[in-house]
This record gives C-alpha cells, sequence and structure tokens, in this order.
C-alpha cells in the first residue's frame, strides 16, 4: 500500500463507526476477529476505584481493539525457537539482544504489535543495562497482564523469577486470569517523568514485539514501544470542588507519549559482539603497528523513530458507571503535534458513555528531530562487568582475552571502551486545554511545535458530571429532587 502524508487537516471527520473500519483495518490487512464474552478484554479493577453501589462492577478504564498480525509456527516454546535457543553475546548467538519475532532483522515495529492490559509490576528504571545499546539511560521497564484477547503475546514459558512473581501478583493483588506477563521496556531518557506508567495503571502499548535474548528465558516484550498510553482513575472536577475522598472516582486520567527516537541495535558493521571483534582487529592491526589506540562501540539513531502509516485507536470511559440517564461525560484534554505527518481525533465512543481517541503517525512527509548533543563516555571492563557480568565475561575472556594479554597493547583496553549518552528528553509543552462535553465534540486542534521531539504527546481527562449532585461537607450527596 502506497504511504501518502496524511494531515491532521484532512483526516477523515465523523463517528466513531466509520473511523474505526475506514483507518484500522486496513493496517492488519485482516478483518477484526468475532469477540465473544469470553473474548473481551478483562474488566480488572484499577488501583485507586473508591466503592460502587451493590452489584455495579468497576469499568475498565482504556482498552484497544487492535488486530494483531498473527505468529507463525507457535508450536513448543516458540520464543526460545526464535534465537535457537542461544542468547546475545555468545557464540554462536543473535546478534540483536532483543530480536522481532515477526522478522529478526528488522529493527522498527514492523508489524506493529498492540495490546491493552494492567501493570503489575512497580514501574523503574533498570540498574544493569548495557551502556553502548543505551545512550538514552537505562531501560524504564515494567510487566504487563494482557487482556485475554493478547493474552498470545506472552512467551510460553515463564521461568524468570521477577516473571513469575508479576504473574503471581496479577492473579492475587488485582483479581486476574493471568497466565503470564509481558514486558515494556524503553530507555528512561526517552520518558518524561510525569509520562510514566505507575503500578495499576491500565496501559494501552503499541510497538516492536521481540524475544529478549539477553535473558536466558526468553521472555516476550514490547521493546520500545512507539506509542504508550496511561490511564488511572482519580476524582472529577466535581467531587473536587465538594471535597472529601470517599466513595468511587468519578475521573479517568490519560497519558500519551510517542517514542522520539529509535536507537539502532547495528552499529554500521554488526551487532555489538561483531562490532567489538571488529574494533580488536583494529587494535591488533598489522603486526606490532595498531591501526587504531581506541575500541569505539558508538550507538546509531535509526534515521525514522517509526516507519510507514501507525492507526490506532483506544478507548477511555470513567471507572464508575452511568448513574442518572441525565449524568454528562465531559472531556478534556491538550496535545501538541511535531508536524502535519501526525494526527489526533477524539470521538465519541458507540456506547455513548466513553471516548474513542485515534492516533495517527506517517512517514511520509514526517520530519525528525536533530541528533541530540552527545556526550562521550568510557567503560572499563570491570565497569562493564558490575553492569552484566555475562557480556563482561565474554569481553574479558573472548573478544579481548589476547589484547589483555599482550604487554604492548593491554593498555588500549584498560582506557576503557569509549561510547556516547545523550542528554535526557523533557516533557513538551502542550496546547491549551480544551474541556467539553463528549456529545459535543468537533474536529481537535492541537498545536504543532517541531522544537520538541515527540511525535505526538498530550494529556485527557474524562469525567462524569453527576445530575443533581450537590457539594457538602466532605462528601459529595446527590441533591433533593424533590
Amino acid at each position: 500500500m502506497a504511504v501518502r502524508p496524511l494531515g491532521e487537516a484532512n483526516f477523515l471527520w465523523g463517528s466513531e463507526l466509520v473511523i474505526h473500519r475506514r483507518w484500522t483495518m486496513p493496517r492488519s490487512r485482516k478483518a477484526p476477529r468475532a469477540r465473544t464474552a469470553s473474548a473481551a478484554p478483562q474488566d480488572a479493577v484499577s488501583t485507586g476505584i473508591g466503592p460502587l453501589r451493590p452489584g455495579v462492577p468497576a469499568l475498565t478504564i482504556l482498552e484497544t481493539d487492535f488486530v494483531n498480525t498473527p505468529l507463525p509456527n507457535r508450536q513448543g516454546d516458540w520464543a526460545k525457537k526464535s534465537v535457537r535457543g542461544h542468547v546475545f553475546m555468545e557464540v554462536p548467538g543473535p546478534a540483536f539482544g532483543w530480536q522481532n519475532l515477526h522478522d529478526a532483522g528488522n529493527e522498527f515495529d514492523v508489524p506493529l504489535t498492540g495490546l491493552s492490559g494492567t501493570v503489575v509490576q512497580d514501574p523503574h528504571v533498570s540498574t544493569s543495562d548495557m551502556p553502548f545499546l543505551h545512550p538514552f539511560g537505562n531501560d524504564f521497564e515494567f510487566h504487563v497482564a494482557p487482556d485475554e484477547a493478547y493474552a498470545d503475546l506472552v512467551a510460553p514459558k515463564m521461568k524468570d523469577n521477577l516473571y513469575i512473581d508479576s504473574t503471581r501478583r496479577a492473579k492475587t493483588q488485582f483479581n486476574l486470569n493471568a497466565e503470564g506477563v509481558i514486558g515494556m521496556e524503553i530507555e528512561s531518557g526517552l520518558v518524561p517523568t510525569d509520562y510514566r506508567a505507575q503500578l495499576g495503571d491500565r496501559t494501552c502499548l503499541w510497538g516492536r514485539w521481540i524475544v529478549d535474548a539477553g535473558h536466558d528465558d526468553f521472555h516476550t516484550e514490547i521493546h520500545s514501544p512507539l506509542i504508550m498510553v496511561n490511564a488511572r482513575p482519580g476524582r472529577s472536577r466535581q467531587q473536587k470542588r465538594a471535597g472529601g475522598s470517599q466513595g468511587r472516582d468519578d475521573a479517568t486520567t490519560v497519558d500519551i507519549l510517542t517514542r522520539p527516537f529509535l536507537v539502532s541495535q547495528d552499529f554500521g558493521d554488526g551487532g555489538l559482539l561483531e562490532h567489538l571483534i571488529k574494533e580488536v582487529a583494529k587494535v591488533e592491526g598489522i603486526g606490532p603497528i595498531p591501526l587504531s589506540t581506541l575500541v569505539e562501540a558508538h550507538p546509531q539513531l535509526l534515521p525514522t523513530p517509526f516507519t510507514g502509516l501507525n492507526i490506532v485507536t483506544f478507548k477511555v470511559r470513567p471507572p464508575a458507571p452511568r448513574a442518572d440517564p441525565r449524568d454528562q461525560l465531559w472531556v478534556e484534554f491538550k496535545f501538541t503535534r511535531r508536524d502535519d505527518s501526525t494526527a489526533v481525533q477524539v470521538l465519541r465512543g458507540s456506547d455513548q458513555d466513553s471516548v474513542r481517541v485515534i492516533l495517527v503517525l506517517n512517514e511520509a512527509g514526517y520530519i525528525p528531530p536533530p541528533e541530540p548533543r552527545r556526550i562521550k563516555r568510557r567503560y572499563s571492563l570491570p565497569q562493564i562487568k558490575q553492569l552484566s557480568a555475562k557480556a563482561g565475561t565474554v569481553m574479558e575472556g573472548i573478544i579481548f582475552f589476547n589484547l589483555l594479554h599482550d604487554p604492548a597493547k593491554a593498555f588500549i583496553i584498560h582506557r576503557g571502551i569509549e561510547t556516547h549518552e545523550y542528554p535526557k528528553l523533557t516533557a513538551p509543552r502542550l496546547g491549551s486545554a480544551k474541556r467539553v462535553r463528549v456529545d459535543q465534540l468537533g474536529p481537535v486542534d492541537t498545536i504543532i511545535d517541531n522544537g520538541q521531539p515527540f511525535p505526538i504527546a498530550g494529556k485527557l481527562t474524562v469525567e462524569w458530571r453527576r445530575f443533581g449532585v450537590a457539594p457538602s461537607q466532605g462528601s459529595v450527596k446527590r441533591a433533593s429532587r424533590g
């Protein structure tokens, strides 16, 4: 399918049904599978939801119905088989530490893979990532218990203790029917603090579905996500004005962020292992004369953070249902876009009590931000071994073994391996907030700011304005209608 520029000005406007069919089905090239009651996403109870009246369940505040491309050959331990049972930085192992399950050599999100689920591990920044592959800092990471429709993205075996613990927590703390969890990892410097997920959040992720070959349990991840959407319940404006913290929450707040840069695992002459072997060959040189006196491993940024035409949708609703036909659903949002090859639309959901958001990222016409300022760093072998014992052992015992035992050249390795890192990105400036009743939604106006690096970023709140509710001391009560 030819990819042509798609600006927000000519983005299709209409009902949710028309938008959804027009734009999401061509992306998967397959008709959505039938949804039955058993195949619907789990209605997880997110943290922070107050008690509801008896018999009224908490609602799923965030979900997607994105249709993924099926993975062929799913027999046995298919995740382990995809890398032939070998781990990264061993011979013969995969060239990349995280490998696209659909296409081992493709570093982009092809095909784009999406999911919705619940964050069941406390999000954190890793302390043991290889710096040559993480110029924006160690990974920000967490585990997701995917909704039932996306359970097939989980590796067939949970062997790592952290993944086993998260699966147990999904069942016991969040009451989810989870047979396993999937990881999410992205360099921490690419995710400003106020866009990071929290434990118990509902999340939607779209990106590259990979097997992590850096660990011998071969778990799966979305690494790194192109689009991250996180939602959590909270107090509505009406509830805040009334005061008090008892009772159910009537609002859902959502953070939306897209990936600004994509770091390649190819150093221009192969993956990290192959590249370091070639760097050693330069140091060894011809006879006693080295061709280089410094081992370098500088990661490269891919030309664009995404490829092709990417269209995703997700649905947001308040954590509590409508209590009266005269309750009003309101939405408040603010976004920024990098240029006109990206688009955002906010629509009333087909169930009348939700909002559907549509995001478009089109490679055609997209102008990526310039490479950030490089900061040179050197890492010694002891530092590398502290970050990754396995990689450090391979470097010391195999890659650099001869040099370390050559009195004339060992000093080159002791100088350290030179690489570079980038400054952490700051949160983008968003446009003015727009607040509107959901049944009065129209085309979305968003600012374009090509001085910030994120294709799309934004905040959104969906909340009830309850009919007949008047403020009182410490709580929200229904006013007399008599």
